[in-house]
């Protein structure tokens, strides 16, 4: 049998398949029909077999689903149905012509919608992404398992069953229910159900991953049987235009004077207008065809946000044309005025359509106006999957072709043998024409016209990411692949512009341009990328382009376009992050002339040439910073550079925006500080000075030698050293007597020296082992003051210039966290050292678990070994693990420092540990999803506010795996990791069940098992970081869409929901300078007294390490009224404290002796409610014994213990 091509017409009931050597067939059951989604009426279609080969255990699916793709791309030679051993010849239906012309797709509606609404046709998914669409017929054999319908006594059918299979059936009703449930329950799986189950096993990823998908299809998915109101109205709107009459040729003036004033409707011309004194006229003769094209006839649409769209096509007469329309736009002009008589008929009442009717642009386009028809429908359910691969393999597999395949230099053709090299729709022209090739199966129709190279980038940047969270082995990202909306810009992309209005001159826009692109934004939207892609090279992994489309409009209005809708263009960037921070581009040699002109052209004056240290001479252009937190915004610099230099656009509200280093100064000084306090050129070199000062100390003190056991190992542990401090470290230098000149300046300035803070470094020492220890608590703390001292007087005599302290408790203790010693460096630095004996944990252990110890005494030891193994063991393992995250993710350090500095802005230095705030902003970059990494701290700290608000805190423990156990090709965490995993979710199942636990409100935990907001923060304090954060996110839209606020509110706490306000005098702050809203009139307002360079030499001489008397004000009031109130402040220089009373202690209680507050009397009477009152045994005296709080008393208390040191006091509650 002869090789013979395959075409479809579609009847109103079923698909008659024709043959071009015999025209009449019969319909085939359960045959699949892959056809390519071309616009004309007749497809050329393969059969495919429906055999199903069986699949080895190593089978590769993806090579399979390649080839499927490739040869359903037409890479594969045509059908031969030879080869088809169930192949049936069909008969009979009309013979079709070649070019299809005998078709009739207006003749009933199931011809209409291509048979899908009516027909009984099920759509299914296949490999290669196209669609195949199968026959819901019976089977020859009907009934169930091959059996017919049996006639019944009473002349009807009873399913199959004979008379004694009904005999038995009714004999067993009396059984009832219970015989009915349990032979459901023991009844054998049906075949679809094995199918569903090796589906789970061999298809899919896991059996979770299975139950998402067929939970997202189910959402998504459209119920066909629910479509009547949708027929419906296809079918009125057939008749309309079935019964549409020919209008007279009018004039451009007559026909815009006609359609507005008797139609309220203005044709929607594309610019330029056509002039009024064309000579040309425009006509109107009823629609040759009309159909229905998209996802919808196919049955792969899929519910959307906004529900979803019935895509129409209405084919113009040729009659209505003209030889030379193809010049000067006729071909649009004649174009809009057909659709504006379509819109005029559409919206007349007499229609019946009922709809909303409007215009709109196809793709943006306003050379192709549209028609959208509004209405309401409600259609759900009908999943669909494919026989041979799981949806979760072809949407993998999709994602994967998309990803990899350059269609840049191997440009797709669905039916390739047909393309010819010359000629009219040839692959030259093809390809010379467009920027991206995927032509259809016609040869004709390129799929991606509309697709610039940096939308292609972009679809395969986002292909990539998906890829990467396909493969990933330990986790399901179902949800940050399906669910999460990833369209945030200010979270999707490292950096964002935003450009305001177009430049006046753009030389590229030439009038042949204009003939494809006569809107100016959408070319220069098209082509910028490419001169910012010249310019940032590798620095960035993508540049994406985003506006908004044009809106509908009103078909009594004029069309819009993005001038008059001031539509913003919007630039994003991810970054490359071992390139974006590079300070040079290196250019081609001078003695290449050619391509040295053209990189001068590039830079402009910004070019140069240089001579580098391995000799070679280039040209270049070198890029300056001054500080750590500014090198990310090199990136910032190009674009912004490039910009102005070759179109004029400045940086403003009026030009660009650039949305980058805004939130910098918020983990820097203000400039109004003085030099002698932070010295901002000092600051440059970021973290590295503090870092060498670390590493020389750690040197020395492992070299001391007359001690009397060696020193084994030194760790950090302060913030400092691993790069996650607000500010950088700033050296503190001895300063010798200032002159006369100094001091006179100095007091005109009236700068009060003697207030410097001195940040101590923690770090943690530990010696050899030994069995000289002693076996006591008490008597190891003194050993370790006796350590302390000896290390003190080696360094002493082996660094002069240093300076050491020690501190100590003055009673016996079991821990000694409050004893260390304190070095003052020769470069600057103070860092505060505690001695780690490993035994002591196992000393504390001994004594909670003796049966003989008190209650009281085990509580005082569980105490003391959460303290000892915070600062021993969690924070030297925490340290090590952001230390090297903050090396492998640089702009990590910038995101910690300022997410820690809008925590503590907020006033809720208290409420957070500093280690909670670290680990929170590591899990933003250890689990990005759906997102890449962030790669500054920008979009760092955007998206940890973003984490705050979204995640759900109640339901889900947050568990980061800081030292990343699961990278890699690890198909799991190791055993001993996945055990502390499991008892820590069991942990917090148990808290969550508790309805009287209220721990763990945020809970945060590692996969080494550190737990990280067990205690705090309160639930009430959790909710205000909830709702602050919320706020700020929404305050970053308004500033970076609306233009209606400054990032500087985010760093701005409301005030109005503290009960007391205590506010502080700045010139006794001694971190004053770091307010975020430092005042330099505060700073320099109180005279220095008389005694002036004695005071100052006394403050230099002693270098109080850590010294805030505000911080040992707060400890105070904690210590005194924490039991009644919740203190808020900012311990970053912070000059006002917040105070909120526990409500409970309002409530009316009788007195006592020992309240424990301070109390005032109240009647009953004042209550609210009365049930709320505490029952007492002297029911005559109940009202004269009953109490509150007195809050005044004890707000002027707190203001008398501040005294110097409090400025004045808001009472308000």
């Amino acid at each position: 049998m002869t090789n013979r091509s395959r075409k479809r017409k579609f009847n109103s009931t079923v698909f008659i398949e024709e043959n071009e050597e015999n025209s009449v067939g019969n319909p085939r059951p359960k045959k699949r029909v892959t056809f390519s989604p071309t616009l004309t009426t007749t497809a050329t279609y393969l059969l495919e077999s429906e055999e199903e080969s069986d699949e080895s255990d190593d089978y590769d699916w993806h090579t399979s689903w390649v080839n499927n793709l490739r040869k359903s791309l037409g890479f594969d030679e045509e059908y031969n149905e030879d080869d088809d051993p169930d192949y049936v010849d069909s008969d009979g239906g009309e013979d079709l012509e070649e070019d299809g012309s005998d078709l009739d797709p207006i003749h009933d509606i199931e011809t209409l919608t291509n048979t899908a609404l009516n027909s009984g046709v099920r759509v299914e998914e296949i490999p290669g992404g196209l669609t195949e669409v199968k026959e819901n017929e019976k089977d020859e054999n009907e009934g169930i398992n091959g059996m017919d319908d049996v006639e019944t006594e009473d002349g009807g059918t009873n399913g199959g069953l004979t008379k004694e299979d009904k005999r038995i059936k009714d004999g067993n009703e009396h059984e009832g229910m219970v015989n009915k449930s349990l032979s459901s329950i023991h009844k054998p799986p049906t075949n679809e159900e094995i199918q569903g189950l090796r589906e789970t096993t061999d298809l899919f990823k896991s059996n979770i991953f299975k139950l998402q998908i067929d939970e997202l299809l189910s959402e998504i998915s459209i119920d066909f049987t629910k479509t009547s109101k949708l027929e419906n109205t296809l079918n009125k709107l057939k008749q309309i235009f079935e019964n549409m009459n020919d209008k007279l040729d009018l004039t451009v003036e007559n026909a815009k004077s006609i359609l507005f004033k008797k139609h309220d409707i203005v044709i929607p011309f594309p610019d330029p207008q056509p002039p009024d004194d064309i000579q040309y006229k425009f006509g109107f003769k009823r629609p040759t065809t009309f159909y229905l094209v998209g996802s919808y006839p196919l049955r792969s649409v899929i519910r959307g946000r906004y529900g979803f769209n019935v895509d129409v096509v209405v084919v113009m007469p040729q009659s209505i044309f003209q030889e030379k329309d193809y010049m000067n736009n006729r071909y649009f002009y004649k174009r809009a005025y057909y659709l504006a008589v379509l819109a005029a008929v559409l919206q007349d009442k007499s229609s019946g359509l009922d709809t909303e009717v409007k215009f709109d642009t196809l793709d943006g386009d306003r050379r192709r106006p549209i028609i959208r028809l509004k209405f309401t429908d409600g259609p759900n359910g009908d999943k669909k999957l494919s026989n041979e691969y799981s949806s979760y393999q072809l949407i993998k597999g999709t994602m994967d072709f998309l990803a990899n395949h350059d269609f840049i230099k191997s440009p797709l053709f669905m039916n390739e043998s047909e393309i010819s090299e010359e000629g009219e729709f040839s692959k030259k022209l093809f390809t010379e024409n467009f920027d991206v090739v995927f032509v259809d199966n016609s040869g004709t129709l390129n799929l991606f016209s509309e697709m610039s190279r940096t939308a292609l980038e972009h679809l395969q940047f986002e292909a990539r990411l998906a890829m990467k969270f396909f493969n990933e082995s330990v986790e399901d990202r179902f949800e940050a692949l399906f669910l999460k909306k990833v369209d945030d810009m200010k979270l999707r992309y490292d950096n964002v512009a935003k450009l305001a209005q177009l430049p006046e001159t753009y030389s590229e826009y030439t009038n042949s341009v204009k003939l494809d692109y006569p809107d100016k934004f959408v070319y220069f939207a098209r082509t910028i990328p490419h001169l910012l892609k010249r310019g940032l090279t590798d620095r960035v992994d993508l540049i994406a382009i985003n506006y908004d489309k044009l809106p509908s409009w009103s078909t009594s209005e004029s069309p819009r376009t993005y001038t008059s809708t001031k539509t913003k263009l919007y630039f994003g960037f991810v970054f490359n992050p071992e390139q974006s921070n590079r300070s040079v581009d290196y250019g081609p040699s001078p003695e290449d002339e050619k391509a040295a002109k053209e990189f001068q052209k590039l830079w402009g004056k910004k070019a140069e040439v240089r001579r580098f240290k391995d000799g070679r001479i280039l040209e270049c252009v070198v890029w300056e910073y001054k500080r750590i937190e500014t090198r990310s915004l090199i990136v910032n610099k190009i674009v912004l550079y490039l910009l102005s230099l070759h179109f004029g656009i400045k940086d403003g509200k009026e030009g660009i925006r650039y949305f980058a280093g805004q939130l910098n100064k918020f983990v820097i000084p203000s400039p109004a500080v003085p030099k002698h306090i932070f010295d901002l050129d000092i600051v440059v070199k970021g973290f590295q000075p503090v870092m060498t000062a670390y590493y020389e100390l750690t040197k020395q003190l492992l070299s001391l030698e007359d001690i009397p056991l060696r020193i084994s190992s030194v760790k950090a542990t302060s913030p400092e050293l691993r790069y996650a401090s607000v500010f950088v470290p700033q050296p503190h230098q001895q300063q010798k007597k200032p002159s006369r000149l100094r001091q006179y300046f100095l007091s005109r300035q009236n700068v009060q020296m003697s207030l410097q803070y001195i940040e101590p470094i923690e770090i943690q020492i530990q010696f050899e082992s030994s069995t000289r220890w002693p076996n006591d608590l008490v008597a190891v703390q003194k050993m370790k003051l006796a350590f302390y001292i000896n290390i003190s007087e080696q360094l002493k005599a082996k660094l002069p210039d240093i300076k050491v302290s020690i501190v100590t408790n003055d009673h016996d203790v079991i821990i000694s966290p409050k004893s260390y010693l304190d070095i003052f460096t020769a470069s600057g630095f103070a860092f505060r050292c505690r001695i780690y004996y490993e035994r002591e944990i196992s000393m504390l252990k001994r004594v909670i678990e003796d049966k003989v110890s008190s209650p009281k005494k085990k509580e005082v030891f569980k105490n003391a070994l959460e303290v000892d193994k915070r600062l021993f063991i969690d924070l030297p393992l925490h340290s090590s693990q952001i230390q090297t995250l903050c090396n492998k993710y640089p702009s990590l350090s910038l995101t910690i420092r300022l997410a820690k500095r809008w925590f503590m802005v907020h006033l809720l230095e208290a409420h957070v540990d500093e280690e909670f705030i670290e680990v929170l902003c590591a899990f933003v970059y250890l689990e990005p999803q759906p997102w890449s990494r962030p790669a500054t701290g920008f979009v760092g700290f955007l998206r940890v506010l973003n984490i705050i608000s979204t995640w759900d805190w109640k339901n889900e423990p947050m568990i980061v795996d800081l030292g990343e156990n699961h990278r890699g090709d690890a198909l799991s965490y190791n055993d001993e990791t996945s055990s502390i995993i499991e008892e820590v979710r069991e942990k917090f199942r148990r808290i969550r069940d508790n309805p009287m636990d209220e721990r763990a409100t945020l809970f945060i935990t590692t996969t080494s098992g550190q737990i990280w907001g067990m205690e705090k923060p309160c639930k009430v304090v959790a909710q205000r970081i909830l709702d602050l954060a919320n706020a700020a996110t929404a305050c970053a839209d308004n500033v970076m869409d609306k233009e209606i606020a400054e990032f500087k509110s985010l760093f701005i706490t409301p005030m109005n929901d503290y009960d007391v306000l205590i506010f502080l005098d700045p010139t006794n702050c001694p971190r004053y300078y770091q307010n975020v809203s430092v005042e330099k009139r505060s700073l320099l307002k109180q005279m220095i007294s008389k005694d002036w360079s004695k005071n100052r030499s006394h403050a230099e001489k002693n270098k109080w390490i850590g010294f805030d008397p505000v911080e040992w004000y707060m400890d105070e009031l904690r210590g005194l009224y924490s039991n009644v109130a919740l203190f808020f402040h900012d311990k970053y220089g912070g000059n006002i404290i917040g105070v909120v009373w526990k409500p409970v202690f309002f409530t009316p209680r009788p007195w006592k002796v020992n309240l424990g507050f301070s109390s005032m009397m109240v009647s009953s009477k004042n209550t609210k409610e009365k049930d709320e009152i505490p029952s007492d045994d002297n029911k005559d005296n109940q009202d004269s014994n009953l109490v509150i709080l007195n809050s005044r008393a004890v707000a002027l208390e707190m203001e008398r213990l501040g005294q110097d040191l409090v400025t004045k006091i808001d009472i308000r509650k």
